[in-house]
């Protein structure tokens, strides 16, 4: 047995126990530079931990047969959004650096507990200091010198839930 038969037979029998994504992506905007997928909740954008195939990467990998995509920014698995890959490799960088020196403003939309507590603070900007985590395109809050600012606004109220507009720094 080869080396790379071994390596394949190790992946294969992991890959046997990859939970099943039931979400479907879609792709919603594609030219020769760009690809703009809306990813659901739980669906990984790029493969960590027990998932492989069952990441928004690997599904459009294999759904558009593109095999340079790649995604330019990051978006948590259990977070659904829209997701911005590129196409071209030599182009990637410039992609990236937009997100990097903030030319592009992501704003989140959440849903969660309604806590009279909590709206009475609002709108606020909440700071906290992130580090790489130690899974690829992951990020973890850790003590420190803040690094990151969200500004965070009630926009809507249910009975007992909020509607929150998030807007990193």
């Amino acid at each position: 047995m080869t080396p790379t038969d071994l390596i394949s037979l190790v992946i294969f029998q992991a890959l046997e126990r990859e939970p099943e994504i039931p979400f479907e992506e879609e792709i919603l905007y594609q030219d020769s530079h760009i690809l703009v997928a809306d990813k659901s909740h739980f669906l990984p954008a790029t493969p960590s931990g027990l998932y492989l195939h069952q990441t928004l990467l690997n599904r459009l990998k294999k759904k558009t047969g593109i095999a340079t995509l790649s995604p330019i920014h990051r978006i948590d698995r259990n977070t659904a959004g829209l997701v911005i890959f590129s196409i071209n490799p030599t182009e990637r960088a410039q992609y990236q650096n937009l997100f990097r020196d903030r030319a592009v403003e992501k704003v989140y939309e959440a849903i969660a507990p309604y806590r009279k507590e909590l709206v009475e603070k609002l709108p606020l900007t909440y700071c906290s200091r992130l580090k790489e985590s130690e899974h690829f395109l992951q990020m973890k809050e850790v003590e420190g010198d803040p690094n990151s600012d969200t500004f965070i606004e009630l926009v809507g109220v249910g009975e007992d839930w909020g509607k929150y507009r998030l807007t990193p720094g």
